[in-house]
């Protein structure tokens, strides 16, 4: 995450612009030889990452009030925290250091964003659980104390489907015998 370094409670550096710094960033380490590099950057807060088979890493990341998102992670990408957000402030206003107010023009945009935010978690890819949710992601929330599930067609989220639960859900996980788990 960004540590608040986002210009909105804080007047310091913009640091998930910041190529020198890792923060708002997604890393790639190799686990070998311990060197690291940047993949992509301009993140604001991410709770889940799932390596997906058919599209890649994905990340699940929380927005400010309203565009919590669901990126596609592209090496070299920048997804434009704090410059582009669905979200707000948290109280309804302009995010100080936006250059366009509640778009993705300039940076890569999600391939989903809740609005308002459901406090988006962890985020996991089923397989095995029912013919009906194979290859579907599976994400928890936390305001929206729900699970929900996410179909591609093809490159394109077609929909995410709303499972109440009446929880907050910090974690969810598919165990390999098929069945789920959630954290609450």
């Amino acid at each position: 995450g960004d540590f608040h370094w986002d210009g909105m409670r804080s007047n310091t550096e913009l640091i998930s612009q910041n190529p020198t710094a890792e923060y708002g960033k997604v890393l790639a380490i190799n686990i070998n030889t311990g060197a690291a590099h940047i993949l992509s950057m301009g993140h604001r807060n991410m709770q889940g990452i799932v390596l997906d088979p058919q599209h890649g890493l994905i990340v699940a990341e929380h927005g400010p009030r309203g565009g919590d998102e669901l990126n596609l992670v592209r090496e070299g990408a920048n997804y434009g925290w704090p410059y582009e957000t669905y979200g707000t402030t948290y109280e309804r206003l302009r995010i100080p250091s936006a250059t366009s107010f509640g778009r993705h023009d300039n940076y890569e945009a999600p391939l989903l964003s809740w609005v308002p935010s459901v406090g988006i978690s962890a985020i996991t890819r089923i397989q095995g659980f029912h013919e009906a949710w194979d290859g579907d992601l599976l994400a928890g929330s936390l305001i929206g104390q729900s699970l929900f599930r996410i179909r591609f067609q093809g490159d394109h989220v077609v929909y995410a489907e709303p499972i109440r639960v009446g929880a907050r859900i910090r974690d969810v996980h598919q165990h390999t015998d098929g069945r789920l788990v959630l954290l609450t």
